[in-house]
């Protein structure tokens, strides 16, 4: 019972087998610590994009109208290019951060305290999955070696019993 609990449970080596090996697959397959280390990478890139608000802004832009009038029936554009007006406009725009109150640093600040309190969950999460798998190997062990002492024991018993029907 105890060898078909050790499959089913994933386990397919025994516990004896490398504990990291065994935390890593573990790590890996809890849905919690990936839910925290993609929250420690988005706060990351949320991070990256306040910073990038230090630097200038530089916009490139565009406009092209075409418009016609003419009396009579419509003929759109216009018969007589006399008739018609074209415009363009082009530019540039350059956005250089000079003041924001603080604000963001601020922001900064924040993204930055958000990844060291997340990074801080999964450091105390890694340990309760550390914590629960030694407790899991333990048991393990421990249902292993009492599977091993009741094997021994009723050995001992059948050997005795054969050997008490002998003398008989």
């Amino acid at each position: 019972e105890n060898a078909a609990l050790l499959n089913v449970s994933g386990l397919t080596t025994s516990p004896e087998t490398d504990f990291q090996d065994l935390l890593t697959t573990a790590l890996l397959r809890r849905s919690d610590v990936r839910q925290l280390q993609a929250s420690i990478s988005v706060e990351e890139a949320r991070l990256q994009v306040e910073k990038s608000e230090y630097f200038p802004k530089l916009s490139l832009f565009s406009n092209y109208n075409l418009t016609a009038q003419q009396d009579g029936s419509p003929v759109f554009f216009g018969n007589n290019p006399n008739q018609r007006v074209k415009t363009s406009v082009a530019g540039v725009q350059v956005q250089i951060p000079i003041f924001s109150g603080f604000a963001r640093n601020a922001r900064v600040q924040q993204a930055n305290a958000r990844i060291h309190q997340n990074e801080f969950r999964l450091q105390r999460l890694e340990r309760q999955a550390a914590s629960e798998l030694r407790t899991w190997i333990d048991n393990a062990q421990e249902a292993q070696q009492r599977a091993a002492s009741q094997k021994l024991a009723v050995e001992q018993a059948l050997t005795s019993r054969f050997l008490n029907t002998g003398q008989s």
